[in-house]
């Protein structure tokens, strides 16, 4: 499978199955794990994820430009409050990068011990608020194993070596 997935296509309001957030939701429902590295979170997002925390899989947030675009007041509290959530459900955590900024947009979905699927493209995690309208952004949804595989070698490397955990 190779998807290409959209989050506003203006000349496509058609075709809405091919949605980054239809996608994004409809592989993290299938997951038991999950790991979301994106450069840019949005407060919205982060409060979506916390009002449906009880059925997250294990998920783990790494977020990846906090160096070069400090969180304004309201990003913070939503990432505390999600924290907090994720930490007291036992469900994962969040991440902040370090020594240098990551622009990456990478999220892997594992059931178990298998690799289900892969989004890579330019869509932050802005982009799982459902009313989420302001950008086009596009996108590669696949489940080709030794791909993700190394995606989540790269993720598991960004967060070992390049961050700390959001406190």
């Amino acid at each position: 499978m190779l998807e290409i997935l959209d989050s506003n296509n203006p000349s496509n309001q058609s075709n809405k199955k091919n949605l980054f957030f239809n996608k994004f939701i409809d592989f993290l429902s299938n997951s038991t794990k999950a790991c979301l590295t994106t450069g840019f979170v949005s407060e919205q997002s982060l409060l979506f994820l916390n009002n449906n925390v009880k059925v997250l899989p294990l998920v783990n947030i790494y977020i990846g430009m906090f160096k070069i675009s400090p969180f304004s007041q309201g990003q913070l509290n939503a990432i505390t409050k999600l924290n907090n959530s994720l930490i007291q459900n036992k469900k994962g955590e969040i991440y902040i990068s370090t020594n240098f900024p990551f622009h990456g947009k990478v999220y892997t979905f594992q059931n178990g011990h298998k690799y289900i699927a892969g989004i890579v493209g330019s869509s932050n995690m802005t982009c799982i608020d459902p009313r989420y309208k302001k950008t086009f952004e596009i996108d590669v949804a696949f489940n080709d194993t030794l791909q993700i595989k190394e995606l989540v070698k790269i993720q598991n490397e960004l967060i070992l070596t390049n961050s700390i955990k959001f406190i």
